[in-house]
């Protein structure tokens, strides 16, 4: 998943960067055969978001269990 380089700007806190990636890792994985959700920033592989996940691997359904 590429997100703008503007989400890297917002002021969500840690909890904000949660529900941003899991809502983004819960919707692809929905999609028939997904694995995994990579993601990008601005094109680019990105260590975090906001500073607080680690983005530089995969996430799968076991990273966002609720």
């Amino acid at each position: 998943m590429d997100l703008p380089e503007s989400y890297t700007r917002l002021n969500y806190g840690a909890s904000g960067e949660q529900m941003i990636v899991c809502t983004i890792t819960q919707t692809l994985l929905g999609v028939p055969g997904a694995r995994d959700v990579t993601f990008l920033v601005g094109g680019r592989n990105a260590e975090t978001l906001l500073g607080h996940f680690d983005l530089s691997v995969p996430y799968t359904k076991d990273d966002c269990k609720l």
